[in-house]
């Protein structure tokens, strides 16, 4: 091969298909790189990365989609300023909820008046809140029921059946977005972090390279949250490029490595 960037590609080699995300991720960067670009899917095979821009960019292409852990409501959300003996009391509440009751599963985020304390029948109050959700929702892309005047609770279907009826996504003591923020910012190190894994055997073969998701959890950030999500980012490592593009190809946010 000689040198970097400067890949053996054979003309002739078996054309390799694109799946969904991939073909998403291509119509996006015909549009997105310099006009006359050449850009190959599956350079080098059926391995990292999945498009070459060039013969020196490499990009790896994912969905950006929800995949919390099973045991997620286990696991305590460090929030700031929000009391550990109602993070406890919720998630107790939340894990009373199996797959029976609901062919459905949703993200929960709980949004607090900063003058809320923790009373003898809020759990109870909660989980009727909950009930009443499941008996009576006609939900889209969210839904929103209020406990009282201190306690707004923000329903977002998921894309799966799987696992416990709700998730909690986050817990903040004003309308600060929490929620998306919160899902967008783990989803997006998860797999920051399972692509550099994944590339780290060919990372050698070209000198630059982007991670390209494709958002599939569609909860349609605003500028001031996009910026919080980007705050919460971790180390890029080899990637030099974070690219977030929307489901019909067009751009969402990006991010580049911080030097």
């Amino acid at each position: 091969m000689g040198h970097m960037d400067q890949p053996l590609i054979n003309e002739e080699r078996e054309e390799i298909a694109m799946d969904r995300f991939e073909s998403i991720a291509n119509k996006y960067l015909q549009n997105a790189v310099e006009f006359g670009s050449k850009i190959i899917h599956e350079p080098d095979g059926n391995i990292p990365p999945d498009f070459l821009i060039n013969g020196k960019i490499a990009v790896e292409v994912r969905r950006l989609d929800e995949n919390y852990p099973e045991k997620s409501n286990s696991k305590f959300i460090s929030v700031e300023g929000v009391d550990i003996n109602i993070q406890k009391t919720i998630i107790k509440e939340l894990n009373q909820f199996k797959t029976k009751y609901s062919n459905e599963t949703f993200y929960i985020g709980i949004t607090l008046n900063h003058s809320f304390r923790l009373y003898q029948e809020f759990p109870k109050e909660f989980r009727a809140a909950l009930c009443d959700f499941l008996d009576k929702r006609e939900i889209d892309v969210s839904n929103i029921v209020k406990i009282g005047d201190d306690v707004e609770l923000e329903f977002y279907k998921r894309n799966t059946d799987k696992g416990k009826v709700f998730t909690l996504g986050g817990i903040s003591n004003d309308a600060s977005g929490g929620l998306d923020i919160g899902v967008y910012t783990k989803e997006i190190n998860n797999f920051i972090r399972a692509k550099n894994q994944k590339i780290n055997n060919y990372k050698h073969k070209y000198r630059e390279w982007w991670l390209l998701l494709v958002d599939t959890i569609g909860f349609r950030l605003d500028v001031r949250e996009i910026i919080e999500v980007k705050k919460g980012l971790c180390n890029l490592e080899r990637f030099s490029r974070l690219i977030v593009i929307n489901y019909d190809s067009s751009y969402y946010f990006s991010f580049d490595k911080q030097v």
